[in-house]
């Protein structure tokens, strides 16, 4: 489905759209210095997702498909002055409250490393651009569109398996 959002803060207003459906493509996506800080990146990268999930399993969807970062490690201190573990920890964290629900019985979880936007907006983006470092986003969905087709939800109501894909 195609549902504009006005804000992530009131998502639960678009429950009724989640039904009948059979995955989630979860990939929203921020840095520090856009969120406006390391409490926004939090809300934004763990409590969103903890909100995407808790509709996700509520509307029966089984499959859920979710970018994080190379490195996700929930047991990593979460240190907010310290860019590198606060990252680590939060993409950590998101793996982790999607692991908590329940219903969902395939979780892919992808882990790319230094991503290509196609764009650069940031100087260091423009350098990895340039030298055709990372994952083109575009082909990350290509993958996480793939491995849906090639490997559905079990329809026996047991969760079949975390999937866990790290590299570029």
């Amino acid at each position: 489905f195609h549902y504009t959002v006005e804000s992530f803060d009131h998502l639960e207003a678009t429950a009724e759209h989640w039904k009948g459906h059979d995955i989630v493509f979860h990939c929203i996506g921020t840095t520090r210095g856009q969120a406006g800080g390391a409490e926004p990146f939090y809300k934004i990268e763990v409590e969103y997702t903890r909100k995407v999930t808790s509709i996700a399993s509520s509307s029966g969807i089984k499959a859920f498909s979710v970018v994080t970062a190379q490195g996700a490690d929930p047991t990593v201190s979460r240190a907010n002055c310290f860019h590198p573990m606060l990252y680590t920890h939060s993409f950590g964290m998101k793996e982790e409250v999607i692991k908590e629900q329940d219903v969902l019985l395939r979780i892919n979880i992808f882990r790319p490393g230094m991503l290509n936007r196609l764009t650069g907006d940031r100087t260091w983006e423009v350098v990895v651009n340039t030298l055709g470092l990372g994952i083109r986003v575009d082909l990350l969905a290509q993958a996480m569109i793939y491995d849906a087709e090639t490997e559905p939800a079990p329809t026996n109501g047991e969760r079949e398996m975390v999937h866990v894909y790290e590299g570029n």
